[in-house]
C-alpha cells in the first residue's frame, strides 16, 4: 500500500482513500471554470498549512498577483506563506519552444531549493503550446515525471479540455497516474 498525501479538499480525500499516491502525478482535467485552478491552489494552501508540506504553485494560465488576488477571496494568505518559505510561486508566461527547456529548469530549481512535497501545474497545455509533436510532449513529461518521483514531489498537474471536446492528449493520460 502506498503512502497517501491528503488533498485538503474537504470530503475529497475520503473518496480517494486519504489522498493522492505519494509521489504521483495526478492529472486534473477539466473546461475554463471548472475550478481547476481553485483545487490546485487549495492543494499547495493546505500541504503548507495543515500538513506542514512546502510546495510550489506554477502558474502560466494567469499572473502572480491575479492569483494571489483571487486565492484571498478563500482567505488563503500566499504571500505570507512565500514570506515564510513554506511555498514559492513561479509566474510563466507561454514562451516559445526555445524557452521551455529555460521553464523546466526553473520549476526543477524550485522544486529542489526550498525542498517541495507538492508541486502545481497550471496549466500544462499552456505549458506545452510550443511543442508540436505528440512525442515530444510524451518525452517531457515522461522526464519531468521521473525527476519528481525521485524527489519525492507529488504533483497535481491541469490540463485544459477546450469547449466542445471531452479529450485530452494520450500523452498526458498515460504519463499521469
Amino acid at each position: 500500500i502506498f503512502p497517501r498525501i491528503p488533498v485538503g479538499v474537504s470530503g475529497f480525500d475520503q473518496l480517494v482513500e486519504g489522498g493522492f499516491p505519494a509521489d504521483s502525478l495526478i492529472l486534473l482535467a477539466g473546461h475554463p471554470g471548472a475550478g481547476k485552478t481553485t483545487f490546485a491552489s487549495q492543494f499547495i494552501y493546505a500541504g503548507a498549512t495543515v500538513y506542514k508540506q512546502k510546495g510550489i504553485y506554477v502558474t502560466f494560465a494567469e499572473t502572480k498577483p491575479a492569483l494571489l488576488r483571487n486565492a484571498l477571496r478563500y482567505d488563503w494568505d500566499f504571500e505570507m506563506l512565500e514570506r515564510d518559505g513554506k511555498v514559492k510561486i513561479l509566474d510563466m508566461t507561454t514562451v516559445r519552444e526555445d524557452g521551455l527547456r529555460s521553464n523546466i529548469d526553473s520549476i526543477l530549481h524550485a522544486v529542489t531549493e526550498i525542498n517541495a512535497e507538492r508541486l502545481a501545474i497550471d496549466s500544462f497545455t499552456a505549458m506545452t503550446m510550443a511543442l508540436r509533436e505528440p512525442i515530444d510532449i510524451r518525452i517531457l513529461l515522461h522526464l519531468l515525471y521521473k525527476f519528481l518521483q525521485k524527489v519525492h514531489c507529488t504533483t497535481l498537474m491541469i490540463v485544459d479540455v477546450p469547449w466542445g471536446t471531452y479529450q485530452i492528449s494520450a500523452a498526458t493520460q498515460f504519463i499521469s497516474d
